[in-house]
């Protein structure tokens, strides 16, 4: 569930399970019939609770390091473990959150209670030179 704007790209997420949301996109993908990866775009109206969804795309999304690193699944193995017909035990998702750098420097001069860690950014620190030829290409 991402936070912030409505509609834009950003940092804040949350990883929970959302009971309403699994019922809809697994009636949605019985329903088409789907194989394979899905990033379901979606959006829950703050005041009905109702959830929309927008769009679906054939792809991994851009917070799949985060879900492994935050909620502890890994949707890359999931989908290797399904293709070769595997017997494994599908991980519980931890309830996790990621905050926006914006978010974290917010709650560090309010005296709030956000950690570096709770950021994306704490992984960068693994392979500083990675994410510095990243910036620069």
């Amino acid at each position: 569930m991402k936070k912030g704007s409505n509609f834009c790209s950003n940092d804040s997420l949350e990883y929970h399970d959302d009971a309403e949301v699994i019922n809809l996109v697994g009636r949605m993908m019985k329903e088409l019939n789907w194989n394979g990866v899905a990033c379901v775009d979606m959006r829950r109206d703050e005041k009905t609770r109702k959830v929309f969804i927008l769009e679906i795309n054939g792809r991994f999304w851009a917070s799949v390091l985060p879900s492994f690193v935050k909620a502890g699944v890994n949707f890359p193995m999931v989908l290797l473990k399904l293709s070769l017909g595997e017997k494994f035990e599908i991980p519980r998702l931890k309830s996790a959150i990621q905050v926006s750098f914006k978010e974290y420097i917010h709650s560090v001069l309010t005296f709030g209670n956000l950690k570096f860690s709770d950021t994306k950014y704490k992984s960068y620190l693994n392979d500083p030179l990675a994410r510095f030829i990243q910036v620069i290409s």
